[in-house]
């Protein structure tokens, strides 16, 4: 049983400790979420300049 409670309070141990690498891998999603989004917005004024170019004279 001692043992047992041992492993177990080894894994929790190394459960607490972030990896490196997960947390790496975070920080690069939230960049490209940030970059995601920020095209988004673009994409979202950019319909904007293209309706009133098809409404103005110059359109169809």
């Amino acid at each position: 049983m001692y043992e047992r409670m041992k492993s177990l309070e080894i894994y929790q141990k190394q459960k607490d400790t972030p990896d490196m690498e997960v947390e790496s891998i975070k920080g690069e999603i939230l960049k490209l979420d940030t970059e995601i989004r920020s095209l988004m917005d673009r994409m979202a004024e950019a319909d904007d300049v293209v309706f009133a170019y098809i409404r103005s004279d110059h359109g169809c």
